[in-house]
């Protein structure tokens, strides 16, 4: 989907179902960036054999160029939105947690006050009838 040069809704569900898969299995970006480096090196070099040209070497080298800054560009979109989604959905989960946190904590909390000012008020009482 990426190469065919359609970035339309379906790419773009297609870049979200990765960065949320991504997200999920815990994969860091870093892995993602490498993999992009070794395919990308190995597309560079069919490139750069299947465009070169004894007879016009100049005209070669600059389709040669378009093409490579073309595959670059999408590759940089591509890990810039799979990326991006990766980090919303971390983001997404953090808060999750840290709202049932917060939650869990603000219920303990107040059962522990609950229980204080219940033990006061016995205090008070038998210090009243003392």
């Amino acid at each position: 989907k990426l190469f065919s040069g359609k970035f339309d809704d379906d790419y773009a569900k297609s870049v979200q179902r990765i960065g949320m898969i991504h997200s999920k299995i815990g994969l860091d970006p870093s892995w993602y960036i490498g993999a992009y480096s070794f395919i990308l090196g190995d597309m560079y070099k069919i490139v750069a054999r299947h465009y070169s040209s004894r007879l016009n070497p100049a005209a070669a080298q600059e389709k040669t160029g378009r093409i490579l800054r073309a595959i670059n560009q999408c590759a940089m979109l591509d890990m810039d939105m799979a990326i991006s989604i990766y980090l919303q959905e971390n983001k997404r989960q953090y808060d999750e947690k840290l709202n049932s946190l917060a939650t869990n904590f603000e219920g303990s909390v107040s059962s522990v006050v609950s229980g204080v000012a219940s033990a006061s008020t016995e205090l008070e009482a038998s210090a009243n009838s003392l």
